[in-house]
Parts: structure tokens; C-alpha cells; sequence
């Protein structure tokens, strides 16, 4: 039996011949996206919060804690999230 090549393939056909075998991996990576900017969405927000109060109205320990969670739960992403560029630009 002859295998033809899915390039030959969409050449003969005239046609796009869709790889499934990649469909697993771009799930994963729309997964750890989500994760990813679930974490920003969150963060900003607190930090939002943040901004708003007045610096005398802050409870610095309390901003230093909170610092501390942020900070570990980017931390605590899983490896293959900290390697994705998630379109992530600096202001």
C-alpha cells in the first residue's frame, strides 16, 4: 500500500488537510493562556484597589503581605506557563 504525504495530498485534492495530532497541544496552551490572564486579570485588580486608597490609609504590613501572595502564586504557575509569551507587553 502506497502512503501519500498529507502535502501531496492537499496538492491532489486541492484542499487543506487538517493535522488533529496538534489540536492536544493547542489545548493545553488555550488552558495555560487562561491561567495566565486569569492571574493578570487578578492582579490588577488588587492592584487597582491599591491605587485607589489614599498612601495614608495604607497599612503597609498589610501591602507587604499581599505583595508576598501575589508573588507566590506567580510563582506557583505551573513550568510550562512561565515559558509562554501570552502577548505580554511592558507599559
Amino acid at each position: 500500500m502506497n502512503v501519500i504525504c498529507p502535502h501531496r495530498l492537499q496538492e491532489l485534492l486541492e484542499t487543506a488537510v487538517v493535522n488533529f495530532s496538534v489540536l492536544p497541544q493547542y489545548q493545553r496552551d488555550l488552558r495555560n493562556l487562561k491561567l495566565v490572564w486569569d492571574h493578570v486579570r487578578m492582579l490588577e485588580e488588587e492592584q487597582g484597589e491599591w491605587k485607589r486608597k489614599q498612601w495614608q490609609k495604607i497599612d503597609t504590613k498589610h501591602l507587604h503581605q499581599a505583595i508576598q501572595k501575589q508573588k507566590d502564586s506567580v510563582q506557583s504557575l505551573p513550568p510550562e506557563v512561565k515559558n509562554l509569551s501570552g502577548g505580554f507587553t511592558k507599559n
